[in-house]
C-alpha cells in the first residue's frame, strides 16, 4: 500500500464480555490473531503494533512477528491512545479494533484508498 502507514491494534486478555478478552476463539484462531492477519495483508508486520497492558498478549504479538506498545491499563482511553500514537513514527495510523472481526482486509484497503484520494 504505502510506506508511511502503521496499524495499532488495542487488545486485552480479559474484558467485560469474555474472560479471555481479545484472545477468545474466532473459528480456529483468536480474535487478535484474526485482526493481525487482516491488517498484515496491507501493512508490513514491522509497522503493526499491539497496544496492550498484558504480558500474555505481548508474547503472542512477538510470536506473530508484530511489535507491542505497552500501554497503561487504568487510564482513560484518550490518554493511552495518545501514548500509543506517540510511540509510532509512521505518519498515518490505522486503528484496527479486534472487536470488529467483520471489517475485512478489503474494507481496510478501500478505506485507505479513499483516504489517500481525498
Amino acid at each position: 500500500m504505502r510506506d508511511n502507514i502503521a496499524a495499532i491494534i488495542p487488545a486485552l486478555d480479559s474484558n467485560r464480555y469474555y474472560p479471555e478478552g481479545d484472545l477468545v476463539l474466532f473459528g480456529d484462531t483468536t480474535l487478535l490473531e484474526w485482526k493481525i492477519s487482516q491488517v498484515s495483508g496491507l501493512i508490513d508486520r514491522e509497522s503493526i503494533y499491539i497496544a496492550t497492558p498484558s504480558e500474555k498478549i505481548a508474547e503472542l504479538a512477538q510470536n506473530c512477528g508484530v511489535k507491542t506498545i505497552k500501554r497503561s491499563q487504568n487510564t482513560q482511553s484518550m490518554e493511552w491512545i495518545k501514548e500509543c500514537a506517540k510511540s509510532v513514527k509512521d505518519e498515518i495510523i490505522l486503528w484496527a479494533c479486534v472487536t470488529s472481526p467483520f471489517v475485512s482486509e478489503g474494507d481496510y484497503r478501500q478505506m485507505l484508498e479513499t483516504f489517500f484520494t481525498l
